[in-house]
């Protein structure tokens, strides 16, 4: 025997204020799905009422934020997943602020050879910033790169997202340089600690608690630097405590109050926590 498809009937209407996707079907129960824009896809039997079907959905708005929420989330992980192709113009966030990138071949005016990035308000003669960690401007990011690379030619993205985060790997080395001999001397840490930072996949840092050794995500680099702060401190800690228990916590409440909402943060991207940030100061 050929069966045949089932006849079924859709329409878009506003039920309990969603947008609903009804297919009328021969079918026994109510099915409610959340689409991928966010609007409702509602499968209900032929002698379904609207009324019924609203019901329904007002049963399970819980159910509903939660899984746009969730939807939201996938979404943005996986557009952080695809590969960045930082080219002219492309907004990237430094220590939690907005920058546009801006490219300028070696060589070009206002950049030596050594300079690594420049901004609106470098100094005149750039020779004496060397050494010293590249400046940013709350608009413009200036980094240098060779003349054969492209600014915005897609061939050439890996060369500069190298150039882009070998410049995040010095932004966050000043800043955890800064903030260690400070909080080395508040816990008492009279041994060495060697710095190491690299991108990582699922941890904002790390520490070796026989070796002294501290590594770093690099990412942290788009934070603002309370958020760099707390991590920093987390790490230190394990050297009282190698483990996430009790007694780890404790001793986070007493060296950082309020540590949570640095965690929570963190567990955002660093345009949506900005984004966040903004709508609370508006």
């Amino acid at each position: 025997m050929i069966r045949t498809k089932r006849q079924t009937t859709a329409e878009l209407i506003q039920i309990a204020g969603h947008p609903v996707l009804v297919n009328r079907k021969a079918i026994k129960n109510l099915i409610l799905r959340v689409r991928p824009d966010g609007s409702l896809s509602l499968s209900l039997p032929r002698s379904c009422s609207l009324e019924a079907a609203e019901r329904f959905i007002r049963s399970k708005e819980a159910w509903i934020t939660k899984t746009t929420a969730r939807q939201r989330e996938a979404s943005r992980r996986k557009a952080a997943a695809e590969p960045q192709l930082y080219r002219e113009g492309d907004q990237l966030f430094v220590l939690g602020k907005p920058s546009i990138l801006h490219w300028q071949v070696k060589g070009e005016k206002g950049l030596g050879e050594k300079d690594i990035a420049c901004s609106p308000d470098m100094p005149e003669n750039p020779e004496k910033q060397e050494n010293k960690n590249p400046k940013t401007s709350p608009d413009e990011l200036c980094l240098s790169f060779p003349s054969a690379c492209s600014p915005s030619l897609p061939e050439d993205a890996a060369k500069r997202e190298k150039r882009v985060w070998s410049f995040y790997k010095e932004v966050l080395e000043q800043q955890i340089s800064g903030l260690l001999p400070i909080w080395k001397r508040r816990l008492n840490i009279e041994r060495q600690t060697p710095l190491h930072f690299q991108r990582m996949k699922s941890r904002w840092g790390s520490c070796q608690t026989k070796s002294g050794r501290l590594c770093f995500n690099t990412r942290l680099a788009e934070y603002p630097g309370e958020l760099i702060e707390y991590v920093l401190v987390h790490e230190l800690t394990h050297f009282d405590e190698p483990s996430h228990n009790k007694v780890f916590y404790a001793l986070m409440e007493q060296r950082l109050p309020g540590w949570k909402k640095y965690r929570k943060a963190l567990r955002v991207s660093a345009e949506e926590l900005y984004r966040r940030t903004s709508a609370k100061e508006s």
